[in-house]
This record gives C-alpha cells, sequence and structure tokens, in this order.
C-alpha cells in the first residue's frame, strides 16, 4: 500500500490517547514499515534483529520497541503492531489481483475485442476527395 489509513477512531482510542509521546512516535513507524510490508501488522522473527537493524529497518530502535506499551505486543518472536488496518490491506490486494486479472484479459485477448481508443487528436476531417463542395451538382 502507498498511503497508511488511520481511522479517527483509532487515534482517538485510549490506547493511543494513554500512551506516551515516544510510544506514539514508535507505533507510528511501526505501523509505516509494515504497510509497505502488507504483513497484516505482524513482523515476524524480529525479536533478535540489532539495534542497527530497527534503526535501518523501521526507524526506531530496539529499545523503544520493547518497552511494554498497548500499542504493540510480543508473540514469541514476532510484534504484532495494533491498529494496523487489515481491511485497507485487503482492499488494496483484491483491487490488485482484479486489476491484473483485467489488464490480462483485454491484453492477451481472451476472444474479446475491445475497441480502440479515440486518438488524443480528436475527430480528423475527412479527406478532400470525399468532402462535398459547393460546385458538387448533386448538393
Amino acid at each position: 500500500m502507498e498511503y497508511i489509513y488511520l481511522a479517527c477512531a483509532v487515534v482517538d482510542s485510549p490506547q493511543f490517547l494513554g500512551s506516551e509521546p515516544c510510544d506514539r512516535a514508535t507505533w507510528l513507524c511501526l505501523i509505516r514499515f509494515c504497510v509497505g510490508q502488507e504483513n497484516s501488522g505482524k513482523m515476524p522473527d524480529c525479536r533478535e534483529w540489532s539495534d542497527r537493524r530497527w534503526q535501518q529497518i523501521a526507524a526506531v530502535t530496539k529499545a523503544e520497541v520493547e518497552r511494554p506499551c498497548d500499542l504493540w505486543r510480543w508473540e514469541g518472536k514476532s510484534l504484532v503492531v495494533w491498529g494496523y488496518p487489515k481491511a485497507q490491506e485487503e482492499l488494496h490486494q483484491k483491487r490488485r489481483k482484479y486489476g491484473k486479472a483485467g489488464a490480462k484479459t483485454r491484453w492477451n485477448g481472451n476472444g474479446l475485442n475491445y475497441p480502440k481508443p479515440p486518438s488524443r487528436g480528436g475527430s480528423q476531417p475527412d479527406p478532400p476527395e470525399s468532402r462535398p463542395t459547393d460546385c458538387d451538382p448533386e448538393i
């Protein structure tokens, strides 16, 4: 996904409002990383990452993600980020799938003949020999 979908209900929630500003900033960076990866808000096997790796990959420090917080939790070696927009991820994946199928149908044929799109220059005038003139006796 290219954009982070944050519902007002998420930002107005007790989990977000009750967190420290540093935790809110960390959460936003984690959400940004997860949205870019489309990983449903779960960062697998990241518990053993070094501080430098956390900084390079998710723009947070290891100490920040190891703090107890309502905005994320550890499940074994994986970090689960609260408030991840899973419905938006599913919608984007569905649109991508159907868009790809539509393009394949259109450009690979499959027996369908689509009309040529109109030229950008607008309609072209008739060639001179087929245009009626005032001298034409049939007019």
